[in-house]
């Protein structure tokens, strides 16, 4: 019989019906919950980070494609050494050399070669930072490539060209001096 006065004994109860009650199961919702909320924060970082990549190697794919080629519109002139020419909105005074420094014969290094006196005038309508490329040749073939670049000149302004100074083979022999643009 049931008796609101007394405690239920433990074990399958009689309720005022005459059903057996079954006892509660313990609840593992909490848990459940956590581990569903966990999985899911997972899943939604993993998707944020893919969605991030992607907009990322798409505005770098444009970047590239909108990119002109470097060498697509390049213009090599053949100039003569000393001499003063005209190119790409600049104009070099005559009286620069190519200049060859000592070889270190205790190392056996190969000669290095650099331009010496190199002055150069803007001749263009906007400032510039002038950097060209020197090709030595002997007939068609390579002998060395020197860089020079200058600081921004503005339009009329002239100034002095520095080279690195590079190796090249031994003995020097060159018959051609090609100047690129090296933009």
């Amino acid at each position: 019989m049931f008796h609101l006065h007394r405690r239920p004994e433990s074990g399958p109860q009689l309720t005022p019906w005459g059903f057996y009650a079954r006892r509660p199961e313990k609840a593992r919702v909490p848990a459940r919950m956590v581990a569903i909320g966990l999985a899911l924060a997972l899943v939604l970082l993993a998707a944020g980070c893919v969605a991030v990549l992607g907009a990322v190697a798409q505005q770098m794919g444009g970047a590239f494609d909108a990119a002109p080629a470097r060498f697509e519109h390049l213009v090599r002139t053949k100039v003569a050494e000393g001499q003063g020419f005209d190119f790409a909105g600049v104009r070099a005074a005559p009286g620069w050399e190519v200049a060859e420094r000592v070889v270190d014969t205790a190392t056996g290094s190969a000669p290095r070669v650099t331009i010496t006196g190199l002055q150069v005038t803007n001749t263009g309508d906007a400032t510039e930072v002038m950097r060209h490329a020197f090709t030595l040749r002997n007939g068609s073939e390579w002998v060395a490539d020197i860089e020079c670049y200058c600081h921004e000149i503005e339009p009329g302004e002239t100034g002095l060209m520095h080279c690195k100074v590079v190796a090249a083979p031994a003995p020097l022999t060159y018959d051609a001096i090609v100047v690129a643009d090296s933009y």
